[in-house]
């Protein structure tokens, strides 16, 4: 699992650098940023899926860099291969939705990805 973290990690900020797992903790918040959990499922023997959550924060009127935020990520992940010494991952978008806030300032999208992850040594 921590080659998987890493290597989400690293992608994501390749992406978009104020990337962050689970919760933004600057001390100064840059908007846009955007905050990642991840949870697996086993598929079969040497396989597993993760759905990969990505939440996409902006202060202001418009959604616009939200928007565009979420297209980089799209055209960037969507059927995106990663090959390691490790694994092959597939990512494949699953869908999108605007997540409400009591702040009308406060713009918030989540974006799901699925990754099927393929281990290489699985016998170990």
């Amino acid at each position: 699992m921590t080659h998987f973290s890493k290597e989400i990690y690293k992608l994501l900020t390749s992406i978009h650098a104020d990337s962050h797992q689970e919760v933004n903790q600057a001390e100064e918040v840059v908007y846009p940023y955007l905050t990642y959990t991840y949870s697996s499922e086993a598929i079969e023997f040497g396989s597993e899926g993760f759905y990969l959550d990505i939440d996409l924060f902006m202060r202001g009127s418009s959604f616009s860099p939200l928007t565009a935020l979420e297209n980089k990520l799209k055209n960037s992940l969507d059927r995106h291969l990663v090959m390691t010494d490790v694994a092959l991952f597939r990512f494949r978008f699953n869908g999108s939705t605007p997540i409400p806030t009591q702040d009308n300032d406060l713009k918030r999208r989540n974006i799901r990805f699925y990754i099927k992850t393929d281990w290489r040594d699985i016998n170990g």
